[in-house]
Formats: structure tokens, sequence, C-alpha cells
């Protein structure tokens, strides 16, 4: 586990990005703010969030597991969450719905924990949701975990 100091974080959107993938990388970075006083833009560990381009890729970087996640069942909200290397994670899918998604559980798994002092990270996820109600997200069908080093 790799434990974080907010005033060393960066959230960066991929180029070209659209108005969903700018509004999740909005909202992370008014989480920083709100939570830290600080504007995530460190140089010690970025936050990637971007749509996947056709060779499964996030800018010029090789994303895992995206075999998996066009076979998921609604695979147009599926995303995934995944650290590469030691300074790095992609939030990423293969639309702008599904980064959105991603977006929003980095939101809620950060937003209990992080502080000015410190927040970590360990793993990767792809996920995916099936049922809706209302409009909104209620239930996660499948959760693949994977630890990259």
């Amino acid at each position: 586990m790799l434990a974080l100091i907010p005033l060393n974080i960066s959230i960066r959107l991929r180029d070209n990005a659209g108005v969903v993938e700018k509004n999740a990388v909005s909202e992370l970075r008014q989480l920083f703010k709100d939570k830290t006083g600080i504007d995530p833009s460190g140089k010690r560990f970025e936050i990637l969030i971007g749509v996947l381009d056709y060779n499964g890729k996030l800018g010029n970087i090789r994303v895992d597991n995206v075999k998996s996640l066009k076979k998921l069942p609604n695979n147009q909200q599926a995303y995934i969450i995944q650290p590469k290397g030691r300074n790095k994670l992609l939030i990423t899918g293969l639309n702008e719905k599904g980064v959105y998604y991603g977006a929003r559980t980095l939101y809620q798994l950060l937003e209990p924990v992080i502080s000015i002092y410190s927040l970590s990270h360990s793993s990767g996820l792809v996920r995916y949701r099936r049922k809706r109600i209302m409009g909104f997200s209620t239930e996660v069908d499948t959760i693949v975990s994977f630890n990259k080093a």
C-alpha cells in the first residue's frame, strides 16, 4: 500500500476530453479542495482520467483488462480504476459515462478518508453496474480485483 500526501497529488484529464469527463475531474478536484484546502496539482502522484482510445490506451498508457471490460454486460457504464506503477492511478472506461462512474467511485472511496495528511491506494478494480432505479445506479454485480506493482 502506498501512502500519499495530498500536496503531492495531481489530477489530470486526457487530451480532447468531453464535457462529462471534465465534470468528473472537476468534482474530484473540488473534493480535494474541500477536504484538504489544496488544489491537486502536485508532482509525485498523478490521477489520470479519461476515455480509452481504440487501442485500449489512456493517453499513451496501455490499460490492463480492457478485453474483460468490453465483455461485461452494460459495458457502456463500466470502468477501470487501475494503479500504474507507484506514481499513477488510471480511471477509464469505454465512454464518458463509464469514466464518470469510475471517478464517482473514487470520490466515494476517498471522501471518508482523505485529509490534509494522507490517503492511500493498493489495488485496481474492474466494476460494472446493472440495476438502475430512478436514474441512479444502485447495484454492483461484479468486482474483479487485481494488484499492480
